[in-house]
C-alpha cells in the first residue's frame, strides 16, 4: 500500500475529532523514528500500518476475520465491540462470544480497520458516549487485550454501567486438521471470582479467564461490570485481558498482564515488527511504481506470515500451518508448502529444511499434513505428494547449496534414499514405465460432480518426469549415481505418456478410467503438463487453445474447471470450477512465461494482481468476481507463491547447479521494476528495469551487466559442493 493510502488508513479512526487531531496525528508519523512502537492509544508503527484494511475495503466476510500473534488467533466482533473464537493450540473456545455493553445494551461496530497486530473498532454513539474499541493477541502467550475507549463529548458528566459479557465454549485437542474445533457449552463450567470470570472444560484441560486490567468489578455467572462517571470532556480506556491456557497456569499469566497491560501491548507491537522486518530482510524486495503490482506482492509475503506460529507447543518453531488464521488447517500440508517450494526456500531456508525431515520421517504413504503438536501425519494419502516433497527438496537444495540435507538420516537410511524410494513407490523400476492408476477423487482433487478426473489421469503422472529430472539431479550433484538409469526412464515414459492420453480430437489430454476408457476433464491442471517439458509445440498450443473467455478465463481471474464441463460445480472454488486454488494461478503464471507463451501469461497475471486487496489471500478464489470461496479457510500458505509468479514468471529467474538465469518479460508490466535482496547460495543479486521496460540490469558483486528486455542473462554461482561434480 502506498503511503497516500496509509496515510488514509491512519486517519479514517479519527475524523470526528477534526483536521487538528489529524495534523497532530500526521506530524507524529512524521517523527516517528522507524522500528519504534508507539504509545498504547495510538496506532500501529508504520512497519505494521502499511498492511492495514478498513472496513470499505475489506473483502473477508467477518468469519474470515482474525487477529494472530503467532501464539493465540482471536476473531473480532465487526458487529458489536466485543469477540469471538479464539484458538491457541492445543487450546480453544469456540464457539464464543465475548461483548462490552453500556448500560445493559451492546455497541454497534460503525466502522474499522484491520492490522496485522490488531483490530481498531470505532462504535456507534452509545449512552451518549463516543465508544472505540481494540482487539489485541499478544506474543509470548496465549492472551488477548480488548479495550473500550469510551469519550465524554457533552457538557455533563455521564454515569454509565460497563459489562463485559462472556458465553464461551472451551476445549483442548492434540489434533488439528482442516476444519477448526469446537467445544460444547455443556461441557463447559463457569466459575465466579472477585474481579474475575473463569470458564474451564469439564475434563479440566483448558480453561479461559477473563479480568478487567486495574478495575474493581462485580462479577456475577454471566458477566463483570462497573460503573464508569465521566466528566465533560474526559476520556478513559478500560481493558480486558483474557488467557487460554491450563487451569494451573492461567492465573498467573492473568495476574501478570493485569499488573501492566500497557508493556503486552507494546510487546504485541513489536513482536510484528520483528516479524515484518525479519521477512522483509530474508526476503526479495520488489519496488515499482505498478502499485497493483507491488501491493500483490507485499500481500503474498504478508499471506506468508499469516501462517507462521511461534508458539512453544507446536513440534518446531517456527511452524507454518497450511492455513490457521480461523483455527482450520493448523496442520501443514504438504501439497500446500511445496507451491511455494521457490518463495519459502527465499524467506525462510531452515524452516524448509525442517519440514523435509519432518514429511520424510512422517512418511506420508497414508496422510497429507503434519500435526503440528507432534508431528504426526494427518488424513488420507495425496497423489500429489511425491512430486511435492521431490519438488520441495529440489528446490531446497538447489537455490541453497545444502547438500547436508541429502546425507541426514531419515531412519537407516539417508533422506536422499528415502526420497528416492518414496517418489518412485508408485514405479515398478523392473519394467518399463507405464501410467500410473492415483485414485478417486478423494486422492486428487476431491471433485463432487465428476468422476471423469480419477484413476490414470494426466497429472500427477506427468510430473513423474520431473520427479526422474530432479531425483537424477540430486545424485549427481550427491556425487553417486541413482540405483536406476532415470534419464532413460524418463524418456521412455513421455513416449507411453502421450501415446495413451493425447486426445488429436478434443485438443486436450484425457484419463483413463479402472477399465482403460478414456475420459475428459478439462481440468486446470492439465496446463501443469507445460512445466514438465513433455509436449510438443503443437500440443502446447491445442492445450492453450482452451486458455479463452469461454472456457477458463474470466475478467479476474482463471477457473479451476472449465466453464463449459459437465462437472462445473457451483459450490467448490477450489478445483470444481468458480474459482482456483489460490497457489494454482501464479503457478500458471509461471508455466506459461518459461514455456515461452509469454503474454498469456502476463495476461492471467493481471488478472489477479487484485488479490493484493485482501487482509491475506484465502484459500480459493473466484474468477468471475472479486470475491474468493466463503467455505474455505481464511488464509493459505500457497499465497506466497504470488512471489513465484513475479520472480520466476515476470522476471523469468531460473536457478540450476552451476548458474542463476535472468530473462525479464517484454512487456510494459516491468518497466521501472526495481528487485534488490534475492540470495541465492549466499550470493546477493538484484535487478533493475528501465522506465520504457527497454533495457534491464542485474547486479552482483559489484559487477553490474546490462541487457535488452526479452534477452537472458546467466551468472555462475558461488562456488560450492555443487562445483566438485563437474571438475
Amino acid at each position: 500500500m502506498q503511503k497516500r493510502n496509509r496515510t488514509y488508513v491512519w486517519t479514517r479512526g479519527f475524523r470526528r475529532f477534526g483536521r487538528l487531531a489529524v495534523a497532530v496525528l500526521l506530524v507524529t508519523t512524521v517523527l516517528q523514528a522507524p522500528g519504534t512502537a508507539r504509545d498504547v492509544d495510538g496506532f500501529p508503527p508504520e512497519s505494521i500500518a502499511q498492511f492495514g484494511v478498513t472496513a470499505d475495503r475489506m473483502l473477508l466476510l467477518p468469519k474470515h476475520i482474525y487477529v494472530s500473534s503467532g501464539w493465540i488467533t482471536v476473531q473480532p466482533d465487526v458487529a458489536r465491540l466485543g469477540w469471538g473464537s479464539l484458538f491457541a493450540p492445543p487450546f480453544f473456545a469456540c464457539p464464543a462470544r465475548v461483548t462490552w455493553t453500556l448500560n445493559g445494551k451492546p455497541v454497534e461496530v460503525a466502522d474499522y480497520t484491520w492490522y496485522p497486530s490488531e483490530m481498531v473498532l470505532h462504535g456507534k454513539p452509545a449512552a451518549g458516549l463516543n465508544v472505540r474499541g481494540r482487539v489485541m493477541p499478544l506474543a509470548g502467550m496465549r492472551a488477548v487485550i480488548c479495550e473500550l475507549s469510551l469519550r465524554n463529548p457533552s457538557a455533563r458528566t455521564i454515569s454509565s454501567e460497563i459489562a463485559l459479557g462472556a458465553e464461551c465454549a472451551v476445549g483442548y485437542s492434540s489434533i488439528w486438521p482442516y476444519p477448526p474445533p469446537e467445544a460444547s457449552r455443556k461441557n463447559t463450567q463457569r466459575m465466579v471470582q472477585p474481579n474475575r470470570l473463569s470458564l474451564r472444560c469439564r475434563d479440566g484441560r483448558a480453561e479461559l479467564a477473563l479480568a478487567l486490567a486495574g478495575e474493581e468489578t462485580s462479577s456475577s455467572d454471566e458477566r463483570l461490570s462497573l460503573t464508569v462517571a465521566l466528566r465533560p470532556g474526559q476520556q478513559r480506556t478500560l481493558r480486558a485481558v483474557v488467557v487460554l491456557d491450563t487451569p494451573k497456569e492461567a492465573p498467573a499469566v492473568l495476574a501478570r498482564i493485569l499488573r501492566a497491560p500497557e508493556r503486552f501491548i507494546t510487546g504485541a507491537r513489536r513482536n510484528w515488527q520483528r516479524r515484518i522486518e525479519q521477512l522483509r530482510a530474508a526476503a526479495p524486495a520488489l519496488k515499482t511504481p505498478h502499485r497493483e503490482l507491488e501491493a500483490f506482492y507485499d500481500r503474498a509475503l504478508f499471506t506468508f506470515l499469516s501462517c507462521r506460529w511461534d508458539s512453544d507447543a507446536m513440534v518446531f518453531r517456527p511452524w507454518y500451518a497450511t492455513s490457521g488464521m480461523d483455527g482450520g488447517a493448523v496442520c501443514s500440508y504438504l501439497w500446500d508448502l511445496s507451491y511455494t517450494s521457490k518463495m519459502a526456500v527465499l524467506c525462510d531456508a531452515a524452516a524448509v529444511r525442517k519440514y523435509l525431515l519432518a514429511f520424510a520421517r512422517a512418511d506420508l504413504t497414508n496422510g497429507y499434513a503434519l500435526n503440528p503438536l507432534d508431528g504426526r501425519p494427518l488424513g488420507l494419502m495425496y497423489s500429489y505428494n511425491y512430486y511435492n516433497l521431490t519438488r520441495l527438496a529440489h528446490d531446497y537444495v538447489t537455490l541453497t547449496g545444502d547438500l547436508g540435507v541429502l546425507s541426514e538420516k531419515i531412519g537407516d537410511e539417508t533422506f536422499l534414499d528415502y526420497l528416492y524410494r518414496y517418489a518412485l513407490r508408485p514405479d515398478d523400476l523392473g519394467r518399463p514405465p507405464t501410467l500410473v492408476d492415483y485414485g478417486t477423487n478423494k486422492n486428487l482433487l476431491e471433485l463432487n460432480r465428476t468422476n471423469d478426473y480419477e484413476h490414470y489421469t494426466p497429472s500427477p503422472n506427468g510430473e513423474r518426469m520431473l520427479i526422474y529430472r530432479q531425483l537424477d539431479d540430486l545424485f549427481s550433484w550427491a556425487g553417486r549415481k541413482p540405483p536406476d538409469d532415470l534419464v532413460k526412464r524418463a524418456e521412455a515414459f513421455r513416449k507411453h505418456f502421450v501415446e495413451r492420453l493425447w486426445d488429436p480430437e478434443h485438443r486436450w489430454f484425457h484419463s483413463l478410467d479402472t477399465n482403460q476408457q478414456p475420459r475428459i476433464a478439462y481440468s486446470i491442471q492439465i496446463f501443469d503438463l507445460l512445466r514438465t517439458g513433455m509436449l510438443s509445440r503443437e500440443q502446447q498450443e491445442a492445450v492453450l487453445s482452451h486458455l479463452n473467455e469461454s472456457e477458463f478465463l474470466s475478467p479476474y481471474g482463471v477457473h479451476s474447471l472449465s466453464k463449459q464441463d459437465e462437472g462445473y460445480d457451483p459450490n467448490d472454488a477450489d478445483w470444481g470450477g468458480p474459482g482456483a486454488y489460490a497457489g494454482d494461478v501464479p503457478e500458471l503464471v509461471v508455466d506459461l512465461i518459461q514455456s515461452g507463451h509469454e503474454k498469456q501469461g502476463v495476461d492471467v497475471l493481471k488478472r489477479i494482481l487484485w488479490w493484493g486487496r485482501f487482509p491475506y489471500i484465502p484459500q480459493a478464489v473466484l474468477a468471475a468476481s472479486r470475491d474468493y470461496r466463503h467455505n474455505g479457510r481464511a488464509n493459505v500458505i500457497s499465497g506466497l507463491s504470488g512471489g513465484q509468479a513475479i520472480l520466476n514468471g515476470l522476471l523469468g529467474i531460473r536457478v540450476d547447479d552451476r548458474r542463476v538465469y535472468f530473462r525479464p518479460v517484454n512487456d510494459p508490466i516491468v518497466a521501472g521494476l526495481k528487485l534488490s535482496n534475492l540470495r541465492i547460495r549466499g550470493q546477493r543479486f538484484g535487478l533493475e528495469v528501465d522506465d520504457r521496460a527497454e533495457n534491464y540490469s542485474v547486479r552482483t558483486g559489484g559487477r553490474i551487466v546490462r541487457c535488452p528486455v526479452g534477452l537472458p542473462l546467466q551468472f555462475p554461482l558461488p562456488r560450492t559442493t555443487f562445483s566438485r561434480i563437474h571438475e
